[in-house]
């Protein structure tokens, strides 16, 4: 590829709050517990690492400097395949994960698993990245179908994991299931249960308490000493999908509060997170009635 030259603007330095356990550095809410002020150890407005260039073609994230299409030859070199569903190459290893063809192969190589008929794959190039490739597909005549082109998502500030454990920054490596949403906006026109939050709605991190891992209501008193304050998060979670990590059972220490919600731009703190447009249309997408579930990996652990 030929040389793309990328003119950064004024930077933007005004960061929003992460969410799934975590803060980042910046971030002036004030703490509901002493917890919660723990620091993520990301970088204050990083959005791609230095010296490597983003895709090009593709929408970015408002704010952040984006790769004009014109300057670069890959914006002018043909899909390696000509059929209706061609499949693009792996994901680039920490780098912005925007892909204009679904990468098929990922999800034909995964079963229908249990019955589902919506999936949701979200894909890293390897295990501490923080970057992935979100793509959506529904379950037709056996095979599974794009629902909507790839996006572009944040995942946990140490990668992923499949030993996650509370408070080490990783999001869970495995299959799971969406069963409910939530949010302090209204409901976008889910079919999934949606709760929308309140002042005191909690969901709990401590795993000492009984309540770990579970929404709750209500000031503390004494059931637990670190939580999300749900509320506060304004942005993060406008909108979210529950991710059923750890529910059933809950593990104390496995992780909690696992959550598809509004991205910024910084890491999470275990969660996935993509922009809040995309999250609406699969918000509106995902049906119960279809039992849909999430998978999350690197490219070796969702191809093998």
């Amino acid at each position: 590829m030929g040389t793309v030259r990328i003119w950064f603007g004024a930077l933007v330095v005004a960061l929003l709050a992460t969410a799934c356990g975590g803060r980042t550095a910046g971030d002036t809410r004030p703490a509901t517990t002493a917890a919660m002020t723990r620091p993520v150890g990301t970088t204050p407005g990083a959005s791609t690492t230095p010296g490597v260039s983003s895709t090009p073609g593709v929408s970015s994230t408002p704010g952040v400097s984006s790769t004009p299409a014109a300057t670069s030859t890959a914006a002018t070199t043909p899909p390696a395949s000509t059929t209706s569903a061609p499949v693009d190459s792996a994901v680039t290893s920490t780098t912005p994960a925007d892909r204009s063809l679904a990468r098929l192969e990922v999800a034909a190589r995964l079963p229908d698993e249990a019955g589902a008929q919506q999936l949701i794959v979200v894909e890293v190039a390897d295990p501490t990245d923080t970057f992935a490739q979100l793509q959506a597909f529904d379950r037709v005549n056996g095979r599974w179908e794009p629902a909507f082109a790839p996006t572009t998502a944040r995942v946990g500030r140490s990668g992923i994991s499949a030993d996650r454990h509370e408070g080490d920054g990783t999001t869970p490596e495995g299959v799971f299931t969406l069963t409910e949403a939530f949010g302090n906006g209204p409901d976008p026109g889910t079919k999934l249960p949606y709760r929308p939050v309140h002042d005191q709605d909690y969901w709990v991190t401590d795993s000492s308490s009984p309540y770990y891992n579970t929404w709750q209501s209500g000031p503390p008193a004494g059931r637990w000493t670190q939580a999300e304050a749900l509320w506060t998060l304004t942005q993060a979670y406008h909108h979210a999908v529950v991710i059923d990590y750890n529910r059933d059972p809950v593990v104390p220490g496995r992780g909690s509060a696992m959550f598809l919600h509004v991205r910024n731009e910084n890491p999470t703190s275990g969660c996935v997170a993509i922009d809040l447009d995309r999250l609406v249309e699969i918000m509106r997408w995902l049906d119960p009635a279809k039992a849909p579930k999430i998978a999350t990996g690197t490219d070796a652990s969702l191809t093998a």
